[in-house]
């Protein structure tokens, strides 16, 4: 009788230990989840620090030690925006950290870059800019139109958009009566009239570059003005020989092969253009930076 109550009790207390097990096991794991996630949470919370530009980099333009400042970004807004998960698995960065600035001077811009927003790594390239980098782009055939545009000066720049209209006198035959033919043989005259044609040439075409009196590309003057630290541009803006420099003779644009042929055609016909500048509804790189350099010597002359 003592013997089977001994073997209940050591039962109860086996059943006993390993409830109390289950429950420590439990307990444990529920602990190291709730640290985990408050880790993590603690670490969301957080900030990192990430690269900024003092001032926009135009499309090529070099990276410099002295343009980059060091922003802030929560870990959160770090972790959705500035990560990328590949497709196996692992993680790579796309917003460029503060501790990786110096893996990027002389770097160069691949398109425009604004001042004050985080930095992304496949927004640079260690390739060098090349010269006419617009041919490398296009999508039709450039064209140097015979069209003054000293009319607009150096308002008009790269990456405008113009319409250019033209105006030819054309001879048109009209097949005269039997009478009318006959006296005209008689006479000596040609039944010949001229008109006066005017049409659209180019409607909303781009400005791929424009050429100044020496033939260089004013499209490569500007960008190699943008890529400067602002205060070596704002010395150079002003002085005779840049403003001299960026002075249109040529106008080159990008045409379809069609409207290559009809400007030969019309060429023919001793025309006269007439061009148009179209509003910048778009941001023009150009204009842009130097509207910006523009209101930069204004503050300095102030």
């Amino acid at each position: 009788m003592d013997l089977k109550i001994n073997k209940e009790k050591i039962k109860k207390k086996s059943g006993s230990t390993r409830a109390f097990k289950i429950i420590m096991t439990l307990g444990i794991f529920v602990l190291v989840v709730l640290a985990i996630n408050f880790y993590t949470a603690w670490q969301l919370r957080g900030t990192v620090d990430i690269v900024k530009l003092k001032t926009s980099v135009p499309q090529d333009g070099r990276i410099v030690a002295d343009n980059l400042v060091k922003g802030q970004m929560s870990r959160a807004e770090y972790e959705k925006q500035g990560v990328f998960v590949l497709s196996d698995g692992t993680k790579r960065r796309s917003i460029i950290l503060w501790e990786d600035r110096n893996r990027i001077i002389g770097a160069f811009a691949s398109y425009y870059l604004r001042k004050d927003t985080p930095l992304y790594w496949d927004s640079l390239t260690k390739q060098s800019p090349k010269k006419y980098a617009y041919l490398y782009k296009m999508d039709g055939e450039l064209l140097r139109i015979d069209v003054d545009p000293q009319e607009f000066g150096t308002m008009l720049v790269p990456g405008d958009k113009i319409n250019v209209r033209v105006s030819y006198v054309e001879d048109e035959y009209v097949l005269p009566s039997e009478r009318d033919f006959m006296l005209q043989q008689q006479l000596g005259i040609q039944n010949q009239t001229s008109v006066t044609k005017q049409e659209m040439l180019f409607n909303s075409a781009t400005v791929l570059d424009i050429l100044n009196s020496k033939g260089e590309s004013i499209f490569d003057i500007y960008y190699r003005l943008l890529a400067l630290p602002k205060a070596e541009q704002q010395k150079i803006v002003n002085t005779d020989d840049f403003k001299n420099s960026v002075k249109p003779s040529n106008i080159l644009l990008n045409v379809t092969p069609e409207e290559a042929d009809h400007y030969m055609e019309i060429k023919g016909k001793s025309p006269k253009f007439m061009m148009t500048l179209l509003p910048r509804t778009n941001g023009n790189v150009i204009t842009e930076a130097l509207n910006q350099l523009q209101i930069g010597l204004q503050r300095g002359k102030e």
